[in-house]
């Protein structure tokens, strides 16, 4: 609205005044002492739409629903008035009269606010507030603010449920490092890092309630700075996972039993078809080893049954002779196979106790003394007298006459063999050496292997089963031992096992 209409004294001061008043944010309404509009500016008219010609000379009043406005000269009030659209609403009015010399009111100015906004404003805020309150009293996780030190400033009451207080009270007397923690020093670090990087993330830690029972929670924090950016509190969420722990644990055991289970399973799937591999072997030497010497001992009893009277008496005693290795050979298999079966079906017994093992090897020695000898074989026995093992007698006797049996099958005529031992701290090392022919090293692995079939005639094509050196691995593995070999050709071979020295 322009000056000169309402104004008869216009001036240029006066004028530059009421510009400026299109500028200020209140809606700026001016009356002469009779409350007759002069002058509005322009936010006046984006309020109520009304022209210059429509408000000329209007008494403000009214622009107002209260029959009447408290006029306080300086002072706000509160009153209602309708905008453009007839719409209803609320206004912070304040008043300036400007008097003469004479005390006479000369005009008025009114500033206007609408308050639309602002209570919409406020009204927000409200409903915000009221939603947060609504999740911090509802939510289950517990809600807080601390002090740096320790202290509680504020608990939601799913926190309070949490440490099992009766009231929000009781529970922010509580210092949180030394009541709450279980080890006060998470708290130590839990601090550190939130001071240092500003907020903290899943920090697990377990917490005391206040019966004593124990909780795992995990912890998000931040921190709270003021204007001058020091921390003044702490902020966090306290989520209870204590259930999700102990069936985290429960399925860790679960997997753990599944993994024992799935273990059994695959040696019980090794154990079977280590039992059809013996089976299979077992078949085999029947089959195949046992065939070799009833063949011979067939031939020359047929010999000596259809052409007795034709042979000489040297020719009989070789036949006769013959028979009898055959036989041997024979009764050596059976032997070894009769033994390898019940170590197979678990029915040998093993009966470990402390004996002098030079008295075995000497037993041994002298009984394939004759076999030895008849190669011009040197057998020495080197064990000493008191030579202490922990073990059963009747297997290990089976080991060391397998071991010696064989040494002499693969040492050629003028050899020599030793059976001898190394002391150590816990167990004896027994070897049996030769200066035989020697074993492949594409062999070495199949000698103790019950799925190949590994047999190879001696130096003087004695026949074997194969099957001694595997009884001797089961025998020596049933007395918590171990068995290996060394070995090349053309040099000879050494087979070693260990005992324990005592149980």
């Amino acid at each position: 609205m322009t000056t000169q209409n309402f104004f008869p004294n216009d001036s240029i001061q006066l004028d530059s005044f009421l510009q400026f008043c299109n500028y200020i944010s209140e809606i700026i309404i001016i009356t002469d002492e009779d409350d007759k509009i002069l002058f509005t500016n322009s936010l006046f008219k984006e309020h109520f739409g009304f022209s210059d010609a429509q408000i000329k000379n209007k008494k403000i009043d009214k622009l107002f629903l209260n029959k009447k406005i408290v006029e306080t000269n300086g002072k706000k009030s509160i009153a209602s008035m309708i905008d453009k659209d007839g719409e209803e609403f609320d206004c912070e009015l304040k008043l300036l009269s400007q008097s003469n010399e004479e005390g006479k009111i000369i005009y008025k100015v009114f500033f206007i606010n609408d308050l639309r906004e602002t209570l919409e404003r406020k009204r927000e805020l409200k409903e915000t507030a009221d939603k947060f309150q609504t999740l911090f009293k509802e939510i289950r996780d517990g809600l807080y603010e601390s002090t740096p030190d320790g202290q509680l400033i504020d608990m939601n009451p799913a926190g309070v449920e949490l440490f099992g207080y009766k009231s929000k009270e009781e529970l922010l007397k509580a210092n949180i490092a030394e009541d709450l923690y279980l080890n006060p020093y998470d708290r130590t670090k839990f601090k550190n890092q939130l001071e240092k990087d500003g907020y903290v993330k899943d920090y697990e830690i377990g917490v005391r309630r206040k019966d004593g029972t124990l909780v795992t929670v995990l912890e998000t924090a931040f921190a709270v700075r003021d204007k001058d950016g020091s921390i003044k509190s702490y902020r966090g969420i306290l989520r209870d996972i204590t259930a999700a722990k102990n069936y985290e644990a429960k399925l860790r055991k679960y997997i753990d039993e599944l993994g024992q289970v799935n273990k059994k399973l695959i040696k019980s799937e090794e154990e079977l078809k280590e039992l059809n591999a013996a089976k299979d072997k077992f078949f085999s030497i029947v089959a195949h080893d046992l065939r070799s010497p009833f063949t011979s001992l067939i031939g020359y009893s047929e010999f000596l049954r259809d052409d007795f009277d034709e042979l000489t008496d040297e020719e009989i005693k070789v036949f006769a002779n013959n028979i009898h290795e055959s036989a041997h050979v024979v009764f050596n298999l059976l032997e070894n196979l009769l033994q390898w079966s019940r170590v197979q079906t678990g029915r040998i017994k093993i009966e470990p106790e402390v004996f002098d093992f030079s008295i075995l090897t000497n037993s041994a020695v002298n009984l394939l003394k004759n076999n030895a000898e008849k190669k011009s074989i040197e057998l020495i026995n080197s064990i000493s007298p008191r030579t202490l093992v922990y073990a059963d007698q009747q297997t290990i006797s089976s080991v060391v006459q397998n071991l010696l049996s064989n040494a002499i099958k693969f040492t050629p005529r003028e050899g020599k063999i030793e059976i001898g031992c190394d002391i150590k701290k816990t167990n004896v090392e027994i070897f049996v050496a030769d200066t035989g022919v020697g074993i492949k090293d594409e062999d070495k692995e199949k000698l103790f292997r019950i799925d190949t079939h590994l047999t190879t005639p001696g130096t003087e094509k004695e026949e074997g089963s194969g099957l001694g050196l595997i009884l001797c691995k089961e025998l020596v593995e049933k007395n918590h031992g171990k068995i290996w070999v060394e070995s090349k050709i053309g040099k000879g071979s050494t087979f070693f096992f260990s005992l324990r020295t005592q149980g």
